[in-house]
């Protein structure tokens, strides 16, 4: 049950694969209880054995008292990067000292099954959408960014969220200026599973779902097929002169 460093572990039935763990003891007794996290083949530190009060052999008053706990702590990471699968391990605990007693023994085997979700999918190629300046002329400003996702099942849900909201409240976008902070200017959001990035499309609120949308199944992304597209809707003659920028976070998930 050790790994090259001396740590303990769990073996996956059939090979290739391992998942490391800590192991935490912990004794007590009528008043108190102690920890400690064990190394592979370390004894612990000196104590009395989970000791109970006119307890013999785990008995007290013709009843079980457990006074002992072991403890297996794994982490995510190493959770992450194991394969499917079942993982078994003997771990044996040795007890030494005691009244009477000069080693017990203790054997017994630790398994769990992994099983994780292989559904994948990747969001690619997405720049910055570029509103471009203002001419004193055309009434709105407007962009899109092509790109490419990538979905194992070949559908997708997305999710369009930014903290800078407009003027109609939680659910809109806005566009702030960054010189003088406070000043917006709001635009509406769209989005496609096409590569079109400048038309079409469902406009989405800020922090809503899309659902259905379609997605390339070849991991490589070969070419981009969906898009963004925003659109100014307030009123630029009176804004103040500026930059203005805001971020928008676009999830995906699976379906």
């Amino acid at each position: 049950m050790t790994t090259g460093d001396g740590q303990f572990q769990l073996s996956r039935t059939g090979g290739g694969s391992i998942i490391p763990f800590a192991l935490e003891y912990e004794w007590f007794d009528d008043v108190s209880s102690t920890t400690e996290i064990l190394g592979y083949n370390t004894p612990s530190a000196p104590h009395m054995g989970g000791k109970r009060s006119g307890g013999i052999n785990c008995n007290i008053n013709g009843t079980r008292v457990d006074n002992g706990r072991v403890t297996m702590h794994i982490n995510e990471a190493d959770l992450s990067a194991a394969l499917n699968g079942d993982y078994v391990g003997l771990l044996t605990v040795v007890h030494t000292g005691g009244i009477g007693m000069s080693q017990v023994r203790t054997r017994n085997n630790l398994r769990i099954t992994l099983t994780k979700d292989s559904t994948e999918i990747q969001l690619r190629n997405l720049d910055t959408v570029e509103l471009g300046s203002w001419d004193l002329a055309s009434p709105t400003l407007d962009d899109g960014e092509a790109y490419c996702v990538y979905s194992s099942t070949g559908a997708y849900r997305l999710t369009a969220s930014s903290t800078t909201q407009g003027s109609g409240g939680p659910a809109s976008f806005a566009i702030e200026n960054t010189a003088e902070p406070g000043n917006y200017i709001d635009y509406d959001l769209y989005v496609d599973d096409d590569g079109n990035a400048q038309v079409g499309g469902v406009q989405i609120d800020n922090g809503a779902t899309v659902t259905g949308m379609n997605g390339t199944t070849n991991r490589s992304c070969p070419g981009n097929n969906a898009s963004i597209y925003a659109v100014t809707t307030g009123n630029l003659g009176a804004s103040r002169a500026g930059a203005y920028s805001a971020m928008v976070t676009l999830t995906v998930e699976p379906e």
